[in-house]
């Protein structure tokens, strides 16, 4: 899978996936980084001087499947459109930062309502496979220990682990699951973390509306093998959740770990009016 990290938010997080074999990361920014992909973008005044002026790159993509991950604010998103022309051909899944309203600069506001917006509407006319919206906001209340120094390297760990593995999920077969009628058109969706031992989940962003969940769930081997608890246990915990299924995996590890994701197909952004 090829991942592409623009600017300074996009490339810290794209960069926790070079330590995986399973993808080709590629970094645009305006300052230079230590990267065999890498590719200097000229620092701009405006966004419509990054869209005017973003460089021809020969770029070919080393796999049929994206991740393009950036902020909304700062001027550099003006080159998203431009940048993702170049994986025009491969199924690309958007993942969109939305960063805390008090950290935006006045003159970046208007550009982060253009790219939050206008990425969700191709998102949903299906040029994108899908757009994940995730808070630093709300992403934040859900870790524990920050600090000044280790924020934001905390923050990106959980977001480049979190769409790690639902890669993962996606292409390993679970040992159980459930059915449910995917609604195709459903392209707007949200993460989170699930804890299965007491029901609980932390989405990274709150949807206006929901049409309906996934949750993937890890738990080590030894445990599906001798908890006599586990199937009755998972069943309570979603009788009376709606429009949603589960699936659950096994893993060779000593801990269990679970992703919820949300979808809808309504537009986001009346927090971003």
């Amino acid at each position: 899978m090829n991942v592409i990290g623009l600017g300074q938010c996009g490339c810290n997080i794209a960069e926790h996936f070079i330590k995986y074999p399973q993808y080709e990361v590629y970094l645009f920014d305006t300052e230079r980084r230590e990267h065999k992909n890498f590719k200097l973008i000229e620092e701009q005044k405006t966004h419509k001087d990054y869209e005017d002026n973003f460089p021809e790159y020969r770029i070919t993509p080393e796999h049929d499947e994206t991740v393009f991950i950036c902020g909304t604010s700062g001027a550099i998103t003006g080159t998203s459109l431009k940048l993702l022309h170049h994986f025009k051909d491969t199924e690309i899944r958007i993942a969109l930062i939305v960063p805390e309203d008090n950290e935006m600069l006045e003159a970046y506001k208007l550009q982060h309502k253009l790219i939050f917006n206008v990425l969700q509407d191709y998102a949903r006319s299906g040029v994108f496979k899908d757009i994940i919206l995730i808070s630093n906001e709300i992403l934040e209340e859900t870790i524990p220990d920050l600090t000044f120094l280790n924020k934001y390297d905390k923050i990106n760990e959980v977001i480049s682990y979190s769409l790690h593995m639902i890669n993962v999920f996606d292409n390993t077969k679970p040992v159980s699951k459930t059915k449910i009628d995917h609604k195709d058109h459903c392209r707007i969706l949200s993460i989170g973390s699930y804890d299965y031992k007491n029901n609980s989940e932390k989405m990274y962003f709150l949807l206006d509306s929901e049409d309906e969940s996934c949750y993937y769930i890890s738990i080590p081997r030894e445990k599906l093998e001798k908890d006599f608890e586990l199937v009755k246990l998972m069943k309570d915990n979603f009788k009376d959740k709606k429009n949603m299924s589960y699936q659950v995996y096994s893993n060779n590890s000593d801990y269990d770990y679970g992703i919820v994701i949300k979808r809808t197909h309504f537009h986001q952004g009346q927090l971003f009016t």
